[in-house]
């Protein structure tokens, strides 16, 4: 019984993640994000201009 639970919650938490998937050749969403200067920054303003590398990283 702990088992079939478990999966349940686990399916439930799994499958709301595949409803805001991209399909291929969608185009991306505008992302913003704090550059190390602590100025925001839209992937907008440099698409086009220079390659854009994106590193995410957190510390637990």
């Amino acid at each position: 019984m702990k088992k079939i639970l478990m999966m349940i919650v686990f399916l439930s938490l799994i499958f709301p993640v595949y409803g805001f998937a991209l399909d291929i050749n969608d185009n991306a969403p505008d992302f913003r994000g704090v550059a190390l200067d602590g100025k925001q920054v839209a992937y907008s303003e440099l698409k086009g201009k220079k390659p854009v590398y994106l590193m995410f990283w957190a510390t637990w």
